[in-house]
């Protein structure tokens, strides 16, 4: 039977335990391998599973059998809400750019926890309402 090797690498210790417990249930089909481990043979290596800027993007475009994943949701988040603010600060200048009509409207705060998000959506009037108008 052939083992491929999977390289978990993740900063948050609850995901990396997760994610090793999940692939270590496919032994010995898997091998799981933690990212910090020094590897000297990967040529069974199935899976990158990693923060998006510790992937080895070389082995992963140059095999068309290894296969990667990152675990990049916050960084996508924060991406959106700078586009958000910088599109409407254009379209504030520029009343009748196509950006108007074509860009959905988008809400930004801030949650220094999650417990606070009931909070921030209460302040946010437009969120509470759209939320609603959403589920009923």
């Amino acid at each position: 039977m052939c083992s491929r090797t999977v390289i978990i690498g993740m900063d948050e210790p609850y995901v990396q335990g997760i994610l090793q417990r999940a692939f270590g249930k496919y032994s010995p089909l898997i091998k799981v391998q933690a990212a910090d481990d020094n590897a000297n043979d990967l040529s069974d290596l199935l899976m990158h599973w990693r923060e998006y800027e510790t992937i080895d993007w070389t082995s992963v475009h140059r095999s068309s059998t290894i296969f990667s994943n990152a675990y990049c949701f916050r960084k996508g988040l924060i991406r959106k809400a700078q586009m958000a603010f910088n599109i409407k600060m254009y379209t504030a200048k520029h009343p009748t750019s196509i950006l108007c009509t074509h860009v959905p409207e988008t809400w930004i705060f801030e949650l220094d926890d999650v417990e606070y998000l009931d909070e921030a959506l209460m302040e946010c009037f437009e969120v509470e309402q759209g939320m609603q108008a959403n589920t009923g």
